[in-house]
């Protein structure tokens, strides 16, 4: 496991140096360069340059001797047959490097021949390496950033990925779906901090509470048990594996050079300690952003569903697709259907559970009768969850007054929410059948959502992927607190 200080220095550096910034065009050092600014960071920020007075608007120092004190973190982006000499001039004024370069491992055997010098390079040195071939670091709190536009505000998702793709879209896909990070590390080769060592990082982090992880491979599989062991029924571990057939190891070895596995290992961890395994990048940041806001709820994590939407296939189709992950959607007790009918709803509408609630539904009463009909089945606790479906589309493509109607509705929605998320847990699906002009009106009430810690999701197929993990998740760990797993 890392200790204290590497963390620290990696994850909230008080100093930072760029190696690879150019005065004559714009490299990975120089972006990142304008996206610590941009991103807020308020520590000492030099760049390694040996002529520059000046890059970015930042101060260039010809080597780290020139920094008092040296630096927590380095970020790395120069050839890859240069950073050995760089980490051994970087011997006791260097912490934590991030090798970005490729050409290592991964591109065959001078690759590999590469990495043991540079490894060897940075342990003579005394630097930790995360890397090579990777994108970066993201940390909220230590305004540290690889990605533009990622949320600015801390949560309690950690993530660690041999894929910087996977780990910026995992930021700003979860990002916009209401979830917020403490950490998030692409790790490429693990030539030195490798998977296990930033995972067991994470599941001791007091800021962490949910953790994902993208592998193509894993060297220290018994390391990783005892990890999984701790996290256990306390912090839900999501996994995304790359290469788990023949096709997919060959691609994963020419990508980070990893060792990947049979899948039916990962399906025996999943059984065993409750893992949460996932098949698409998709996946894993809805259930991510899934467990960050729904385990905070005291609701008890039940089967039960409702799903309120504009009616028909889709309601036919949703209720499938839930029943289909394990989920139930009961039909609503003779109270509660009494309590809704006497609302006189427009034709269209059903109220048995799936509640259909077509475009005439969410224009009623000025688009107020759709937060009465969830206060009324909240109130009478025969739901553990509230699965609410809206098609932006039929809502601008049928109402003179579409705005109104959908401002309300949602309003509706948050209202009901806030009052009642003690009794269930809720999500909101927002469905616009891919139309680009319905875009700014989906981002503006996710970032509601968002607010309200409410996950939003693009397709219903996500949602109930995401409450089956939780439901599963949720009883493995009562299982396992009885003994009833077996070791």
């Amino acid at each position: 496991m890392l200790n204290a200080e590497v963390a620290r220095a990696w994850f909230e550096p008080r100093s930072i140096a760029v190696a690879g910034a150019s005065l004559q065009r714009v490299t990975l050092g120089n972006v990142f360069l304008r996206r610590q600014r941009e991103f807020g960071y308020t520590g000492r920020l030099v760049v390694l340059h040996p002529e520059a007075a000046e890059i970015e608007g930042v101060p260039c120092v010809r080597s780290l001797a020139e920094v008092d004190g040296g630096v927590d973190y380095a970020y790395v982006a120069i050839p890859g047959p240069d950073v050995p000499r760089f980490l051994a001039q970087a011997a006791g004024r260097l912490r934590v490097a991030q090798i970005i370069a490729s050409g290592f491992r991964e591109a065959g055997d001078a690759g590999a021949a590469l990495e043991r010098e540079m490894v060897r390079a940075a342990r003579a040195a005394d630097v930790r390496l995360v890397g090579p071939n990777c994108m970066g670091s993201y940390s909220p709190a230590g305004r540290l950033t690889m990605v533009d536009g990622a949320p600015a505000e801390p949560g309690d998702i950690g993530v660690c990925s041999q894929s910087g793709v996977a780990a910026i879209d995992v930021i700003k896909l979860g990002g916009v779906m209401g979830g917020r990070f403490s950490r998030v590390a692409s790790v490429g080769n693990c030539a030195d901090i490798d998977q296990v060592d930033l995972y067991e990082h994470l599941v001791a982090d007091p800021a962490t509470a949910v953790i994902g992880m993208y592998l193509e491979g894993l060297d220290r599989g018994a390391a990783f048990l005892n990890a999984l062991r701790r996290a256990e029924g306390r912090k839900p571990t999501v996994v995304l594996k790359g290469g788990t057939t023949d096709a997919g190891r060959r691609s994963a070895a020419s990508h980070t050079g990893a060792l990947a596995s049979d899948a039916r290992i990962w399906q025996g961890l999943a059984a065993q300690f409750g893992l949460v395994p996932k098949t698409s990048i998709e996946g894993l940041a809805g259930s991510l952003v899934g467990f960050s806001h729904w385990l905070r709820s005291a609701a008890p994590v039940g089967r039960r569903c409702a799903l309120v939407g504009p009616g028909g296939v889709l309601s036919v189709l949703g209720t499938d697709l839930l029943r289909g992950h394990g989920l139930d959607v009961p039909e609503l007790g003779p109270a509660t259907l009494g309590r809704l009918e006497r609302l006189r709803l427009p034709p269209g509408s059903s109220v048995r559970n799936p509640i259909d609630t077509p475009v005439g539904v969410m224009q009623a009463q000025g688009g107020r009768a759709f937060g009465q009909i969830l206060g009324i089945v909240a109130e009478a606790r025969e739901v553990d969850w509230f699965v609410v479906h809206v098609s932006l589309q039929n809502l601008y493509s049928y109402l003179g007054d579409p705005e109104t109607a959908l401002e309300h509705s949602l309003a509706g929605v948050f209202e009901a929410a806030e009052q009642f998320g003690d009794i269930a847990r809720w999500c909101l699906v927002l469905r616009t059948n891919d139309d680009p002009a319905l875009d700014p009106v989906r981002a503006r009430y996710r970032a509601r959502a968002a607010a309200r810690r409410i996950p939003t999701f693009t397709r219903l197929e996500d949602a109930a992927a995401a409450i089956s993990d939780v439901v599963d998740w949720t009883a493995h760990r009562a299982r396992a607190a009885t003994g009833e797993e077996t070791r």
